[in-house]
């Protein structure tokens, strides 16, 4: 058996309008708190080595300080949530989240939530497949074909790697 590297969740709305599903690594509150344990060490240091060893004026450091601050908030991100929803005769929505590790998970959603609506006139198809991907490993992957397109768009990119 194989194990998953994520959990699936599938909620759908009462009068059946719309179905969302939803992908959330299994490692998401480990890769969470080791990326928030990264975080406040190294501003914690980054702060202590500005205050000692940087000789400027105290706006000038709290300037350093600032920066460094946003600077691991940019490189350090919550793992990948991408949902997928699927409304009755309107079309589908792809969502991608990967959210700053100091805002709560609703905030996250609310302000860095990307989302793509795909209309159901340009909708050729939806695909559930299997390929090959890395190495021949078989894997399992949902896209949408656009009329007019070149090439698929891949639901959930994030899991296939």
């Amino acid at each position: 058996m194989v194990k998953r590297k994520y959990e699936v969740s599938i909620e759908n709305e009462p009068n059946g309008n719309y179905r969302r599903f939803v992908v959330i690594p299994n490692h998401y509150r480990r890769s969470w708190l080791v990326n928030l344990t990264l975080f406040l060490i190294v501003n914690a240091s980054a702060f202590w080595i500005v205050s000692k060893y940087v000789l400027t004026t105290p706006t000038k450091r709290a300037m350093i300080q600032s920066a460094i601050v946003f600077a691991s908030l940019f490189f350090l991100r919550n793992p990948t949530i991408e949902s997928f929803y699927v409304f009755r005769s309107i079309g589908v929505q792809i969502s991608s989240m990967s959210g700053c590790i100091l805002l709560p998970l609703s905030l996250n959603y609310k302000l860095l939530e990307q989302n793509e609506f795909i209309p159901l006139d340009l909708i050729g198809d939806i695909i559930i497949n299997e390929g090959f991907y890395k190495g021949f490993k078989v894997i399992f992957y949902i896209a949408v074909v656009r009329k007019e397109a070149r090439s698929l768009q891949l639901i959930f990119k994030v899991r296939l790697t």
